[in-house]
């Protein structure tokens, strides 16, 4: 299937009414060194004015069809406006012509990195990735700051805030790459065992997880550590909803159509076994077997009523 387009009508293209930010010299002050990932945020995000500007373009359109997607002005390269979309069209800015936004949404446009189309920014904008990983690898969550990226770095702050706007970007990015890296894995798991069982599915997807955590303290880092604010709190509940549309993809090609309406019984069962792994990182700073084996039990105690209505569904229609 053709992907659709993302649509800008005319009456758009000049960005009026978007979050415009000020000269330099008027924003706030930089956070101080060793400032938390707050304090960071705040102090990157502009203040909120309103302007007319020549152009506009896409930068970051909404995860689907509708919600929440960043904007840039031209000829400035910086993203700074939040706009909102309804079936790939853009309806309206944040807070304007009638499209209120909560200061979540807000929040989520500035957690999202600016992805560079040219080659030397996509060169600059992988090099803050790679060294942020081993930031977060040798200091931990508590040292990173975006100041400390571009000491390591030798680069300015500025350069680096041109496509992470606050410290939560640099980390969103990080954990999509994890996340992917992850999916890449489950999937392979039914190719390299054919025709097991759905309970032995549900220990290899448990036992391939673990490992993938405990090899890449990053993953551990980000996706089982422990939510910081409401905005991480979102992204690790997104984060569940995906895994848990994955394993239903799984279960549905092994002939298992779970059920999710009134709830969505397979990403309840993620969010079981993820607390068990994520509760050993918090006690040991790794899934441990012990944790592992609780996480199996508790997803397969949990599928096992909605796994037996299925069967018994598919064998009276036979």
């Amino acid at each position: 299937m053709k992907e659709r387009a993302w649509v800008l009508p005319s009456s758009a293209r000049s960005c009026t009414g978007g979050s415009v930010p000020p000269p330099v010299s008027s924003r706030p002050p930089a956070a101080a060194p060793g400032a938390s990932l707050r304090e960071q945020a705040d102090s990157a995000r502009p203040p909120q004015s309103t302007a007319t500007i020549q152009a506009c373009r896409i930068v970051s359109p909404p995860d689907r069809g509708s919600g929440v997607g960043l904007l840039a002005s031209r000829p400035t390269r910086n993203p700074t406006f939040v706009g909102l979309w309804r079936n790939h069209t853009f309806v309206g800015f944040c807070g304007q012509g009638g499209y209120p936004c909560s200061m979540n949404d807000l929040q989520a446009g500035l957690s999202a990195p600016r992805a560079p189309s040219q080659q030397r920014g996509q060169a600059r904008f992988g090099l803050v990735l790679d060294e942020a990983r081993k930031l977060l690898t040798e200091e931990g969550i508590s040292a990173f700051s975006i100041p400390a990226l571009a000491q390591r770095l030798g680069f300015t702050r500025a350069s680096i805030y041109n496509f992470f706007p606050t410290p939560y970007s640099v980390l969103n990015e990080l954990a999509r790459r994890e996340l992917q890296a992850l999916e890449e894995r489950l999937l392979a798991l039914p190719a390299e065992h054919p025709g097991i069982s759905w309970k032995e599915q549900v220990r290899l997807t448990v036992d391939a997880a673990a490992r993938f955590h405990n090899e890449r303290p990053v993953a551990r880092m980000l996706i089982l550590g422990g939510a910081q604010t409401d905005e991480t709190y979102r992204a690790q509940a997104m984060t569940i909803d995906h895994l848990g549309s994955l394993s239903q993809r799984l279960f549905a090609d092994a002939g298992i159509a779970l059920p999710r309406e009134p709830v969505d019984v397979m990403v309840l069962a993620v969010e079981l076994g993820t607390t068990c792994l994520r509760h050993s990182v918090l006690l040991h700073g790794h899934v441990t077997d012990a944790y592992r084996e609780e996480a199996t039990r508790a997803m397969l105690r949990y599928l096992g009523p909605y796994v037996r209505q299925v069967v018994v569904r598919q064998a009276r229609a036979a």
